[in-house]
């Protein structure tokens, strides 16, 4: 009995002792965590024997807390997968869930990306089962934390939104403030500072309401990072390390180093760079195996003064990033180690390290659905595109036989307007209608929503505080509605099916051309310009020595002094700019070939290459011949694009089709309009469109230019004017039955905010009366050539290698083969004049870009608007040989029914009339004889 009693007791007793040392470890935590770690293993021992093993996960995980916190990252793992066999044996599935987060903290730790997200995906469906609310969030927080780490953003902001609102729900404040911050992460990694700033200011706003001083270091170091005045930036680190000196936050030490170095560089103190870079690698070498990053930061700073040593440092951040299976870590290392090699001499090392920083690039692009998110995270690599094809240039000059320069044409069209080829093709799936009903619904409020918003803000008597509120919502639906947007791809089998068209060969780019025609490509890089000349029977390239930034300076300059009209400053610039970027290539072209496809980079977007004066060599008899004069130009974003915008184009359907509709002369929101005598924008332009200036006047000339092209409208053509001329009307109506959309309106453009430049329209119903870019890309289109007749439309937010985003692109987006847009603000009237005669040229089926020509020639020989300030503005952008019908050119086909019966009737009349009136002279002739 004794015996009996004795064995019994045992377990109690070595229960009731573990739970004595788990709260005992809990109180050292805070003092002596060694001493802790010690009291939670001799908790676990007498655990152990108890059998019980929903106690034995519960000391686990909190041993697994210990020794992450300790650093000892690989017994944090080993606990907590005890801990989740544990829990499983038990059949605890909320102690399974916290076990599976615990192991993803400490693989996170470990830099085992891919395996932290699956236990933190994982523990989602558990927590739901459990309904543990905070332990869903978290889970999915951090999930979407390793998402963002592995570049895969469309995921993670998914996955931090919903935990988000989740946090909110519960008023979790430390959760809130960690998703904040790392949601501003993800969007400074993709270059949107304006949506980071947004979250981590709200981020330090929460962090100091709760006076978490950790988190507060946490943002300021990403608020130092992010500010463009570097100066600036310092400040807040230095706040930052105060901080983490003060907390004893080594990790965020690190981070704060890191930053202070790369602002230290940038202001061109290395010294002091390379100092805090060495002071941030000698604390992660005591306190973290994970030093990819200093390792990388050190080999740029030394990269100049010493390549070699640049190497050996790149050399190890790349062993580094290798060993945590990190594989964005490899990019900048991969980058480096080009850099230095080529800077010693070894081409054939460096071509072969940025090809493998561009396809690790390229690994992680493919994960990305969001044609922003694509645009941003390659416009951020487009030096490392650069630098491939300025080295294979180079080994190309030492040996031109070996095709480097066919392979440097390769890489510049994977380079260039990524995003959109992408989404040229996909609006060619018609997944409109496979919208599952939750999902247009959602999409139908938000458009609602944001409406509701714009028309708020363009109030004049909402208060600067309201504005404020206003703006921050508005900026929330927009970002909501581009989730919506990736989720409704994710959720649709085409897109999972669907395949990318891949960048164009030379070959391919010869085969789409006639020998009429050449492809001028350019590329600017920091030191040159490189030219790619293409014809259907020849490939040259050309390396012309002028900078990148003489050539954004000029470029800017030129149509400064075009809108001035100062005829010497711009006719002495434009001989320049002709002498550096047209005479070098133009000794390659034949003289049959008279039609020119520029694809500019970087401000050659900018740049009216029509308006360029030929040397007097090239331009024989007269020196001030325009380039114009002697060839047909068009542009395209890229050789990719332009096969795509062809091929939608021999793709058009050949049923009946409507000529035209106009949009001209809308009557605009009475709050919207400024007066025209104000000589500052208006507070209502600029609660809407921030602080760029935008205003809306009245456009008198509009309604004229709508009376003047109404003769060319032919078959089912529609002009809507005045409060037809609706936002509303564009959505109701069957757009994609009309060869030709013109728009003879205000566009707004966007440098900040490029989704939200805009055609202004009338509002009515639900509609805002502002047309907007996420708005024109759900239109469909099949039409031959829109006319955005309108100021400076063809401008937009520039991105590094996918060009200008705005509204001309947004129109590809939605099916368009061909864009007429202007460079710079145009004048009403002369407007008015130009598309008239436009439109006639086309009539005289002229292709679209011989008639854009035509009409600017005729111009230009007109004394008045000689100057290219009035007939330069417009360019065409797109498919350019295609010739539209419209108005005179289908006279014959449209009028034959109606003219062959009245033909008969007025000939039967005739004949009619004549027999009269012989009968009559007959009856008369009788009368007189008789």
């Amino acid at each position: 009995m004794l015996l009996v009693t004795s064995t019994v007791a045992r377990p109690h007793e070595a229960r009731h002792r573990a739970e004595q040392l788990l709260k005992q470890g809990e109180q050292e935590m805070a003092i002596d965590r060694d001493a802790a770690i010690k009291s939670f293993e001799q908790s676990l021992d007498l655990a152990r024997r108890t059998g019980d093993d929903a106690s034995v996960s519960a000391i686990l995980l909190k041993l697994s807390t210990a020794y992450l916190e300790s650093r000892e990252f690989n017994k944090s793992l080993v606990a907590a997968e005890e801990a989740i066999a544990a829990a499983r044996q038990a059949g605890d599935r909320k102690q399974e869930a916290w076990a599976l987060i615990h192991a993803g903290n400490a693989l996170y730790s470990m830099g085992k990306f891919a395996r932290a997200l699956e236990n933190f995906r994982a523990a989602v469906p558990l927590m739901r089962d459990v309904r543990d609310r905070l332990g869903e969030a978290l889970a999915l927080k951090d999930a979407g934390i390793l998402c963002k780490y592995l570049r895969r953003y469309d995921e993670a902001f998914g996955l931090m939104n919903e935990a988000l609102e989740i946090f909110r729900e519960l008023n979790e404040g430390s959760g809130i403030l960690s998703t904040l911050h790392n949601i501003g992460i993800g969007y400074a990694m993709l270059d949107a500072d304006r949506l980071a700033l947004e979250a981590y200011e709200e981020a330090l706003k929460v962090a100091r309401e709760n006076n978490d001083r950790a988190g507060e270091c946490h943002v300021l170091i990403r608020i130092g990072y992010l500010v463009r005045d570097r100066e600036l930036g310092l400040e807040y680190l230095d706040q930052a390390l105060a901080l983490a000196e003060e907390l004893k936050l080594y990790d965020l030490q690190v981070e704060v180093l890191n930053g202070m170095s790369d602002a230290l560089a940038e202001t061109g103190q290395l010294d002091r760079a390379i100092e805090a870079q060495k002071r941030a690698l000698k604390i992660n070498l005591r306190w973290n195996s994970r030093m990819a990053v200093e390792l990388n930061g050190l080999g740029h700073l030394y990269l100049e003064r010493d390549p070699a040593l640049a190497a050996r440092y790149f050399r190890r951040s790349l062993a580094a990033a290798r060993e945590e299976s990190d594989s964005p870590l490899v990019i900048s290392p991969h980058y480096g180690l080009a850099e230095a090699y080529r800077r010693q001499g070894d081409l054939d090392l460096a071509i072969e390290h940025y090809q493998q920083a561009i396809d690790a690039i390229e690994s992680i692009r493919t994960q990305l659905i969001s044609d922003q998110h694509r645009a941003t995270f390659s416009g951020q690599y487009q030096r490392i595109y650069t630098g491939l094809i300025e080295a294979l240039m180079e080994r190309h000059e030492r040996d031109p036989e070996a095709g480097d320069d066919r392979r440097a044409f390769a890489i510049l069209e994977r380079a260039k307007a990524r995003s959109l080829v992408e989404a040229i093709r996909e609006a060619r799936l018609d997944v409109g209608q496979e919208l599952d009903e939750d999902l247009s619904r959602r999409e139908k409020q938000l458009n609602a929503r944001i409406a509701e918003l714009q028309k708020r803000l363009i109030q004049s008597e909402v208060s600067a505080g309201e504005r404020r509120e206003l703006q921050q919502d508005l900026s929330q639906a927009e970002q909501e509605f581009e989730r919506l947007q990736v989720e409704s791809k994710m959720r649709n089998p085409h897109y999972a099916a669907f395949s990318y068209p891949g960048p164009l060969s030379i070959g391919e780019a010869q085969r789409l051309l006639d020998n009429r025609t050449a492809i001028l490509a350019y590329l600017v890089t920091k030191e040159s310009v490189v030219a790619f000349i293409i014809t259907s029977s020849i490939f040259q390239t050309a390396r012309l020595s002028v900078p990148a930034h003489i050539v954004r300076a000029r470029v800017q300059n030129y149509v400064d002094l075009i809108d001035r009209e100062d005829n010497d400053g711009w006719q002495e610039i434009s001989r320049r700019l002709y002498a550096e970027f047209v005479a070098p290539i133009r000794k390659h072209l034949s003289s049959e070939v008279d039609r020119l496809v520029v694809i500019p980079d970087d401000a050659l977007h900018y740049l009216a290459f029509e308006t360029l004066i030929q040397d007097a060599e090239s331009a024989r008899s007269d020196p001030s011949r325009y380039l114009l004069e002697d060839f047909t130009i068009s542009y395209a974003p890229s050789a990719t694009v332009l096969t795509e915008l062809v091929a939608s184009a021999s793709d058009a359907p050949t049923s009946e089709r409507a000529d035209m509709a106009v949009f001209a002369d809308p009557a605009f929101a009475p709050a919207l309009l400024v007066p025209d005598a104000s000589p500052l924008p208006s507070n209502v332009a600029r609660s809407l469109y921030a602080e760029e200036g935008l205003q809306v006047t009245r456009i008198p000339f509009s309604a004229a230019e709508a009376r003047a092209i109404e003769q060319y409208a032919g078959r089912g053509s529609k002009i809507y004017t005045g409060a037809e001329a609706s936002e509303s009307r564009i959505k109701a109506d069957q757009l994609d039955r009309f060869r030709v959309i013109h728009f003879a309106t205000h566009g707004l453009i966007s440098q900040q905010m490029p989704a939200r430049s805009a055609l202004v329209l009338a509002p009515g119903g639900d509609e805002d009366g502002f047309l907007q870019v996420r708005e024109i890309y759900e239109l469909k289109l099949k039409s031959d050539l829109v006319v955005l007749s309108a100021c400076q439309t063809a401008r937009g937010q520039l991105l590094a290698g996918d060009g200008v985003r705005g509204l001309a692109q947004s129109f590809f987006q939605a099916g368009v083969k061909s864009v007429v847009a202007s460079l710079w603000d145009v004048n009403d009237e002369r407007t008015a004049l130009f598309m008239s005669s436009f439109y006639r040229h086309l009539a005289d089926q002229k292709s679209k870009a011989e008639a854009l020509r035509a009409a600017k020639i005729e111009m230009l020989r007109q004394g008045p608007t000689s100057s290219p300030r009035y007939w330069a503005a417009f360019i065409l952008i797109g498919e350019a040989n295609g010739r539209v019908s419209v108005g005179r050119t289908d006279w014959f086909g449209g009028w034959l029914p109606v003219c062959v019966p009245l033909s008969l009737i007025a000939l039967i009349a005739l004949f009619l009339i004549r027999r009269k009136i012989k009968s009559r002279q007959e009856r008369g002739g009788r009368q007189v004889v008789g």
